[in-house]
């Protein structure tokens, strides 16, 4: 296989294999709000999830809720990562927002810390297939909120100061 070649599948495997074996961190740092569902929130969500991945994640979250949604839950953890595993991180919390039962998920992923390095290769031993590959890695603090939308819009209900 050439370094071409190689290069051009690697981060697609890396992330099938990511999403097989790693584990959700979405999931093991999940906090259910406080109290019990406001009154009027349905128990089951609606059928479609709705995404908003945004850089400004407090004044999104209760612009949310200005509009009728309650935080049912949270995700907070700090990672290292390359950004070739963004869209993992998105479906993880995709799935964990589907498991909890919310309607809305709002995102955000920030760099709190970065390395960048070069890493030599040599690919199967021939020396027409080596060379020099620059790596990134960056120390990350992914966030995340999880709302309902009350069938009424209503704001009433216990609130989390996000």
């Amino acid at each position: 296989m050439s370094a071409k070649v190689f290069f051009r599948l690697f981060p697609a495997a890396a992330i099938v294999g990511l999403a097989a074996g790693c584990a959700n961190l979405y999931v093991a740092n999940y906090l259910p709000a406080p109290g019990n569902l406001p009154r009027g929130v349905p128990a089951t969500p609606s059928e479609k999830l709705q995404v908003v991945v945004t850089t400004h994640f407090t004044a999104e979250t209760k612009l949310m809720e200005q509009q009728g949604y309650v935080v049912i839950g949270t995700s907070t953890f700090e990672t290292n990562s390359d950004w070739s595993v963004s869209a993992l991180r998105r479906i993880q919390a995709e799935k964990q927002a589907e498991a909890v039962g919310a309607d809305l998920v709002i995102l955000n992923t920030k760099v709190i810390g970065e390395y960048h390095g070069d890493i030599e290769l040599n690919v199967g031993g021939n020396p027409d297939n080596q060379g020099d590959v620059s790596t990134y890695e960056a120390e990350l603090k992914c966030q995340a909120v999880y709302l309902r939308k009350t069938p009424s819009g209503s704001t009433e209900g216990p609130h989390n100061g996000i």
